[in-house]
């Protein structure tokens, strides 16, 4: 797949590819720095990925963001309907991070696909799956993943795979959190009700400044304070930065 087909989610402290597959190829977790838990951009399938994809043919794909957000929608056009995937990380706050995925019938019957294959530390390790009551959880040393899902898994070799159907009106939720595999794990939160995903999101708050502040603006609608010309009367409008002349020697 090529780079311009993959789609970026974030919570400013992280950051996912998603491919127009629906595959999240890349992430690393908890920080931008972290060695990565999906490197299938870098390789194949076997270096780990999130995959949510219709069973069959899709006829056609299309994706947008939600209006000043970073909450990515993918609609899927197959023979049995139509189906949209949406994908965002939730401002973590003071909780841990978490990456949400939310399949949501728009027509039809859609069979779909999960498959999940966490490999942290660079696909280096395969980590210890056992089940949970309310879906799986991943361990590799310090590192935990917890998936949240109502859906029926099979988990096999260290991978997770689950088939279901999307129907109209109806909305299956999965909620990927990391943690530190020594402490108790974090306690769930529902997709549909995080703030990165509410219908409130998309309306940009009034006052710039807490504009500036608001994670779930992408970086390009937040205003840039130190370069408004009314702070700095001498700059040029049409010139971001300035460049001072160097020395004669």
């Amino acid at each position: 797949m090529r780079l311009e087909d993959y789609g970026l989610i974030g919570d400013l402290q992280s950051a996912a590819l998603v491919g127009r597959n629906g595959s999240v190829d890349w992430l690393c977790l908890p920080r931008f720095d972290s060695p990565s838990c999906f490197s299938a951009l870098l390789g194949n399938e076997a270096h780990g990925r999130w995959l949510v994809a219709s069973v069959g043919e899709v006829r056609s794909c299309s994706r947008r963001y939600r209006p000043g957000t970073l909450v990515l929608e993918t609609d899927f056009e197959t023979d049995d309907g139509t189906v949209r995937v949406i994908d965002f990380m939730p401002p973590r706050g003071e909780g841990p991070p978490r990456l949400m995925r939310i399949v949501q019938g728009l027509s039809g019957s859609v069979p779909m696909r999960m498959e999940l294959s966490v490999r942290p530390d660079y696909a280096s390790i395969v980590p210890w799956v056992e089940a949970a009551p309310d879906g799986i959880v991943a361990t590799a040393g310090p590192d935990g993943f917890r998936l949240t899902t109502a859906l029926s898994l099979d988990v096999e070799g260290g991978d997770v795979r689950a088939e279901f159907v999307a129907v109209e009106s109806a909305r299956e939720r999965l909620v990927l959190t990391w943690h530190l595999s020594y402490e108790e794990t974090p306690p769930v939160e529902d997709a549909d009700s995080a703030p990165g995903c509410s219908a409130s999101c998309a309306e940009s708050r009034s006052s710039p400044g807490d504009r500036a502040l608001d994670p779930r603006l992408p970086n390009c609608a937040r205003p840039r304070a130190s370069l408004e010309t009314d702070r700095h009367p001498r700059l040029n409008r049409k010139r971001c930065f300035t460049t001072r002349p160097r020395r004669p020697r």
